[in-house]
């Protein structure tokens, strides 16, 4: 019984997501979370994600509860090029410009060096998965959760 609703669940999100045109594709990780390393109770930092310009566009803005660290990031689709682009930026001089699409659930930006992914969990939590393509090295594994304070 329990795997008949999983895979009504799965076969609804694949669904949706069909049914939603490109720049709604992203709109799962809109809204005010808290981010802990993946899997643990170890808060690493606080996200706000808004969709701007008339639904076109997304823009996160990341600070870390363990130093000083903050970053930003604007996501639009291209219709032209019918992909996803995002440039990110911190505060300590890191730009990143990657590109990329929706696919098998995910939304996956990668430029060279860098791919990046973003996944809807369960109960509305999202992961971010960021590697370096060479390697595989994992730079970033967060889990954003739903923010239920404005502490």
């Amino acid at each position: 019984m329990k795997y008949s609703v999983l895979i009504c669940f799965l076969l609804g999100v694949a669904f949706a997501q069909d049914k939603q045109t490109p720049q709604q594709q992203f709109d799962f990780w809109v809204g005010t979370w808290d981010v802990y390393k993946f899997d643990t109770d170890t808060l690493v930092g606080k996200s706000q994600i808004t969709s701007i310009l008339d639904g076109n566009a997304i823009r996160e803005v990341y600070t870390s509860t363990q130093g000083p660290y903050k970053g930003t990031s604007l996501n639009a689709y291209n219709p032209q090029t019918k992909q996803w682009a995002q440039f990110y930026m911190d505060n300590q001089g890191l730009t990143l410009e990657i590109k990329g699409n929706f696919m098998d659930g995910k939304m996956v930006l990668e430029d060279k060096i860098n791919r990046i992914t973003w996944e809807a969990l369960e109960d509305g939590r999202v992961r971010q998965t960021w590697y370096v393509i060479a390697t595989g090295q994992v730079v970033f594994d967060g889990e954003y959760r739903k923010r239920t304070s404005d502490d």
